[in-house]
């Protein structure tokens, strides 16, 4: 575990030489609302994982090197659904976006 200096656990998980790896959880705020969790490589989000945002949107799907990559689903905070492709930390490529305020969905 990693503490920060009030003495809050901002990682929990698994660490290999030091460095992030393999399944851990590392909170960005004092209430734990805000946080990464899931699969870390040198320190590095790689893999399935699930963040978290001070706004209430999370995003769940696939990073490479700490951006979200390939398939995911984000949530916005409004609860509305884009599911598909995303590179360099953006929607990117086909999806699907469901908008549950008005009930249109969006292909394509």
């Amino acid at each position: 575990m990693i503490y920060n200096v009030e003495g809050i656990v901002i990682f929990t998980g698994k660490f290999l030489d030091g460095l992030k790896s393999g399944h851990g959880k590392e909170i960005y705020d004092r209430e734990g609302k805000v946080f990464y969790e899931g699969d870390w490589e040198l320190n590095l989000k790689n893999g399935r994982g699930k963040e978290r945002y001070s706004n209430g949107a999370y995003f769940e799907g696939s990073f490479v090197d700490n951006v979200k990559f390939d398939i995911g689903k984000y949530i916005f905070s409004s609860g509305c659904v884009f599911q598909g492709k995303f590179n360099l930390d953006m929607r990117n490529g086909n999806g699907v976006y469901n908008d549950i305020n008005n009930g249109l969905r969006y292909e394509g």
